[in-house]
């Protein structure tokens, strides 16, 4: 391939990419108002939730409301006031399509997918299977900001996956006869998705189903790379969180019972070890 060929490709791969995140967070919003309106309280749930089995396991007891005015959504945390014991409202996310604070986070998402796409060009080739990983690009960010924010992995970022990334391996193998590594893909989803879905059953529930969804999806793209990128891949994502939850306990800011978000590790291991395997 030329460098000409392949930067036509890069930049369709960004205009791709652009879009998917817009899309996708345009939907997240509009899956928070429709939420608000129905509940006028942020619906926390366990298949969307990794590491929040109860609202008050998000908020450390604190009660939660959420207010809805036009296109505008604002989560509030309602924590006890020190001095007279009566709540008292903290901001713990905001959603609103139209400000500049909204413009400037979707943008940058979309900056963010751009820089990704090119990579994923860079790292996987001129090949159908790329498309899959521009579309886990385009997704990684926003995801790790619903996550490390309220504790959530999306299914609308999430659940597209599946179909994107399964038609793009398998155009990719009828185009290079590679099926092969096809089925590969396919075995490394069930056993990471599986690792992670007997973690979620066992009891005390170590992980939601949010995470299974996402192990899924990211083993079928690490294992397509090559078994050393999903062994790397699935072990890095725990030692990552070790090595930033360490510091904490130290400080004594955590405990070890204390729930984080683990889905920001995933992603961040499973990029890493996909630029240095590819």
């Amino acid at each position: 391939m030329t460098w000409p060929l392949t930067a036509l490709i890069a930049m369709a791969a960004v205009i791709t990419a652009v879009w998917i995140t817009l899309n996708r967070w345009k939907c997240w919003q509009d899956q928070l108002l429709a939420e608000a309106t129905a509940s006028m309280a942020p619906a926390v749930h366990r298949d969307d939730d990794h590491d929040v089995a109860s609202p008050d396991a998000m908020t450390g007891g604190a009660a939660v409301s959420a207010t809805s005015v036009g296109p505008r959504l604002t989560l509030r945390r309602i924590e006890p006031s020190p001095a007279t014991g009566a709540p008292a409202p903290g901001t713990l996310a905001a959603g609103d399509w139209s400000s500049p604070r909204s413009r400037r986070q979707r943008w940058g998402f979309a900056a963010a997918a751009a820089v990704l796409a090119v990579g994923a060009v860079l790292v996987i080739g001129e090949r159908l299977a790329v498309l899959a990983f521009v579309y886990l690009g385009a997704v990684l960010v926003p995801l790790l900001v619903c996550d490390v924010r309220l504790h959530r992995l999306p299914t609308c970022f999430i659940a597209p996956a599946y179909p994107v990334v399964a038609a793009a391996l398998t155009a990719d193998a009828a185009v290079t006869g590679e099926w092969a590594r096809l089925g590969v893909a396919a075995l490394g989803c069930l056993i990471l998705g599986g690792a992670y879905l007997v973690l979620c059953v066992m009891p005390g529930g170590l992980m939601g189903l949010g995470d299974v969804r996402l192990a899924g999806v990211l083993g079928a793209g690490l294992a397509w790379v090559g078994w050393d990128t999903l062994l790397v891949g699935a072990l890095g994502a725990f030692v990552l969180s070790f090595f930033v939850a360490l510091p904490r306990l130290l400080l004594r800011r955590m405990q070890l019972r204390s729930r984080v978000p683990f889905g920001p590790f995933m992603l961040a291991a499973a990029a890493l070890s996909v630029a240095a395997g590819a």
